[in-house]
């Protein structure tokens, strides 16, 4: 999508993004643990975590499966990917911003 918002200060856009204020890049220290097809993430905050923020996890097996889920920081995830899991990549396209190790 393209094109500019409007800079009305009354505008809907205006109002909807006006309280949205990051004060750091939202940062994750992540915990993954791979068992055959079931894959369980948890991710620790090391900055404030902003609402509603899901950040893409892409699960790869052999034979060249994949599957990508989104992980709520606040709540981890448990999923079976239906194919044995051999490597997982955080936020592959680059479409959130935050930082996850």
């Amino acid at each position: 999508r393209t094109g500019t918002a409007s800079r009305t200060p009354n505008s809907p856009r205006a109002a909807a993004t006006s309280h949205l204020t990051l004060t750091a890049v939202p940062s994750y220290q992540s915990d993954v643990t791979l068992l055959g097809s079931k894959v369980t993430v948890k991710l620790a905050a090391s900055t404030p975590v902003p609402e509603g923020i899901k950040i893409p996890l892409r699960l790869e097996g052999s034979a060249g499966s994949s599957k990508t889920v989104m992980v709520d920081p606040t709540k981890g995830l448990t999923v079976d990917a239906g194919f044995p899991v051999k490597k997982f990549t955080w936020d592959p396209e680059r479409t959130v911003l935050a930082f996850v190790r």
